[in-house]
């Protein structure tokens, strides 16, 4: 275990092409925070169908809750957690209950009709680092990308068979916290990306992985000569023409980058 690191964080989010010709908002959100000694990133992804028509408040809710409920566990458990498994499983509880609350109070001040929090479906994928260990969660479609020791790409998150083509678990399911995956490690990676499935979406499939590696290895890069001010507005600047040659959805990218004091 390395100790006197620092991190960087980012995220960008762009609306996807199809959103654009179609005059529908953008239905992705992502945010960052950064301690400098920890670091949380989350990326949501609010489902298009006409019977999510709020997908866009509840990915930002998601984002907005799974920072806050991450933080919290981050400043009482700075070192390594006891029992990795059983944290995280609390942690996607808090989450989801929080994200309820948020989209009951929004309810509330703007009432609709029928299955309520149906409207706000959206998946999510976060993950945070301390000196001490990382991990990542995740609900819904999207990748998590790692850069492990010897610039070695892995997907630690396990995938679920059940997201597939436009079918995806959703934060609004109501056996959502049993649909949670999640990773945990001591071994701090070089980088750490999440992105949703618009990333993804606009690579083959029968070489994504592959694919996938050497989209974030040039971002990896990038980030690394250029710094996070510069590699972020890069990253914004390119972001709106992969949609419009990949997979038309909204796009949204979150990192986290390791550096040495």
């Amino acid at each position: 275990m390395v100790k006197d690191m620092t991190f960087s964080a980012f995220n960008v989010s762009c609306i996807g092409a199809s959103h654009l010709k179609t005059n529908k908002p953008c239905q992705d959100y992502s945010a960052c925070w950064n301690s400098g000694a920890m670091a949380i990133i989350a990326v949501a992804d609010g489902h298009g169908a006409e019977i999510h028509s709020r997908s866009e408040r509840g990915a930002r809710f998601a984002v907005e809750t799974a920072i806050e409920c991450i933080r919290e566990l981050l400043m009482l458990k700075d070192s390594l957690l006891p029992n990795p498994s059983e944290a995280l499983c609390t942690l996607e509880k808090s989450i989801i209950a929080s994200w309820q609350e948020k989209v009951a109070d929004d309810i509330r001040g703007d009432p609709i009709a029928g299955d309520a929090v149906n409207h706000y479906g959206t998946t999510l994928l976060a993950a945070a680092v301390t000196q001490s260990y990382w991990f990542a969660i995740q609900i819904g479609d999207g990748k998590c990308v790692v850069i492990n020791k010897n610039n070695r790409f892995s997907q630690p998150v396990p995938w679920d068979e059940r997201c597939f083509l436009n079918r995806t678990t959703s934060i609004c399911d109501e056996n959502a916290c049993d649909l949670f995956r999640h990773f945990y490690s001591e071994h701090i990676p070089a980088a750490i990306f999440i992105g949703s499935d618009g990333i993804d979406d606009s690579f083959p499939i029968n070489e994504n992985e592959k694919h996938l590696s050497r989209f974030y290895w040039k971002v990896f890069r990038n980030f690394i000569v250029e710094g996070n001010d510069k590699g972020r507005e890069q990253l914004q600047e390119i972001l709106p023409l992969f949609t419009q040659k990949g997979s038309g959805d909204d796009v949204s990218i979150a990192g986290i980058i390791r550096r040495f004091l």
